[in-house]
């Protein structure tokens, strides 16, 4: 019974801390004190005549709806393709460290230390790049001056692609791996540029503005219309169901809004963090190079 009192309370509070909770509590509360507001006025000063028939909140409710399932659709679309594209990295990954490791001869520990932390490298420069932070902290300086080169490069995920296939292409060219190894391992590398470039569109081409202020303007007006549909039943219980009904709709409104920015950094935003990590240290394992507590080496 503990447990499960101590489950309950975790999830109760991991939910309320939540800002996309936290912000349609108080979107619902203002509106709220406008239902009661109007309502009031009615009860106890103005007796108002003005009257609209629940038929019409039924096509309005409709047509919120209809607005809605286009919305709710794209923005879920643009979180589920960036976990699939973030999924098909960390996988490719790995499926890159195996192929690596079963052509790069044992002893050439030099090279192996290379992959793993380039193959790192280009996670966490890809992750930054999402989250127009600074990549530098997280990635290895595999040679000096390495970083300091970095910094100029724009595209910083594409580029590290670049210099792994380069590499490649000259441990090919020398014979350290054979033609054909080359041009199966290579076809992890336009996969890797496929992901770079997917990612990016997400993050780049916003779901269109218009709609959304087309969208919230009708709520607001649905809002203001909702309390003189039930303000003749002199019912204060009413103000809470209309602070469910609008609570509703705000909700299912701020929930795709936090969807359309799948690579931040709220709760159940993708864990871009937890999927660096996870390529990290699986691909330094496969290709059997000790995995150091920081990335500044």
């Amino acid at each position: 019974m503990t447990e499960r009192l101590k489950l309950m309370y975790t999830v109760v509070f991991d939910v309320f801390s939540l800002a996309s909770l936290r912000k349609t509590a108080i979107r619902t509360i203002i509106a709220g004190l406008y239902f009661y507001f109007i309502e009031y006025i009615e009860d106890q000063w103005i007796d108002i005549s003005f009257h609209i028939p629940q038929y019409i909140f039924y096509l309005l409710g409709y047509i919120l709806v209809t607005l809605f399932y286009y919305k709710i659709g794209t923005s879920y679309y643009r979180w589920y393709d960036g976990r699939k594209y973030w999924s098909y990295l960390g996988t490719r990954g790995k499926n890159l460290s195996q192929q690596l490791n079963a052509v790069i001869n044992k002893e050439d520990k030099a090279s192996r230390k290379w992959y793993a932390k380039m193959i790192t490298n280009h996670a966490y420069s890809l992750k930054a790049n999402l989250r127009s932070s600074d990549p530098l902290e997280e990635i290895y300086e595999i040679e000096p001056g390495f970083k300091e080169t970095l910094k100029g490069v724009k595209d910083k995920p594409n580029y590290i692609v670049s210099l792994i296939a380069d590499k490649l292409n000259k441990m090919c060219v020398w014979g350290e791996i054979k033609q054909y190894h080359f041009l199966s391992i290579n076809r992890y590398m336009n996969d890797l540029i496929e992901i770079n470039e997917q990612c990016k569109g997400i993050r780049k081409v916003p779901s269109p503005s218009s709609y959304t202020f087309h969208l919230r303007t009708f709520l607001i007006l649905f809002t203001i219309c909702l309390p003189f549909g039930f303000i003749h039943d002199h019912n204060f219980v009413m103000t809470f169901v209309m602070m469910i009904i609008y609570g509703a709709y705000e909700g299912s409104l701020v929930v795709t809004e936090e969807m359309e920015e799948p690579f931040g950094l709220d709760k159940y935003d993708i864990p871009l963090d937890d999927i660096c990590y996870s390529i990290k240290k699986h691909t330094h394992q496969l290709l059997g190079v000790e995995l150091k507590s920081s990335a500044h080496h």
